[in-house]
């Protein structure tokens, strides 16, 4: 018998608490591109859910003073993410990555296990590139079965973001924080409602804002 899960609402300060952990991470990856990295960019680093076009422009609208190039690969896994993001990262060479795969990946433990593999991949692709990564929780999905193997894989995912001192946006806490989650996807309950870009932005914007903080070097 599957056992659903209870996502309480997600408090502002999850942020600040996370940005203690990964400041001086990110600060070093910032100075490393400096004067290389397209100033004022963000790759949108992801599969179909990525490649939604007010996907890209609720987060462009939400940020104020960024630029997006969007990559939406659609049915990709983390693996093939892994395989494609250095030559994005060349082509876009971008400020900031905004990170969201997972959605088509196999959800059991071992699956999870590789999965974050390949996701601190990217995140160390961009890294080294001095691009900042930032690696979202996947969303619920409303397919065929209750949210608890997305949460499985959530959990996993801030697990190895906090150990590896990357930001996370918490796309999937917020979508559950609300009254309908359902009624932010489409009939198939896996694609974006028009409805959810205003929440994916107001996100983005969340974690953005702890980042920045991080980077202008205000004191903590």
């Amino acid at each position: 018998m599957t056992v659903e899960k209870s996502f309480p609402a997600l408090s502002h300060s999850k942020y600040e608490l996370d940005r203690r952990e990964y400041g001086q991470h990110i600060r070093d990856i910032y100075q490393a591109g400096k004067d290389k990295v397209r100033k004022g960019w963000i790759l949108q680093f992801g599969d179909s859910l990525t490649g939604a076009y007010l996907y890209r422009t609720a987060a462009e609208s939400a940020l104020g003073r960024y630029s997006i190039e969007a990559r939406g690969r659609a049915g990709w896994k983390t693996s093939s993410g892994r395989e494609i993001i250095d030559s994005d990262l060349k082509q876009v060479n971008p400020e900031f990555c905004f990170i969201l795969y997972g959605t088509n990946n196999r959800k059991d433990a071992s699956s999870n296990a590789q999965a974050m593999k390949d996701l601190l991949k990217i995140a160390q692709a961009c890294a080294k590139n001095g691009t900042v990564p930032i690696i979202a929780t996947i969303p619920p999905s409303f397919k065929k079965h209750s949210q608890g193997e997305e949460g499985d894989f959530n959990e996993a995912l801030v697990e190895t973001c906090k150990e590896h001192h990357i930001p996370v946006a918490y796309l999937f806490e917020e979508i559950q924080a609300q009254s309908d989650p359902r009624s932010y996807f489409v009939r198939d309950g896996v694609h974006w409602h028009k409805k959810a870009f205003p929440l994916t932005g107001k996100v983005w914007k969340q974690a953005m804002e702890q980042v920045m903080f991080v980077l202008l070097d205000r004191p903590d």
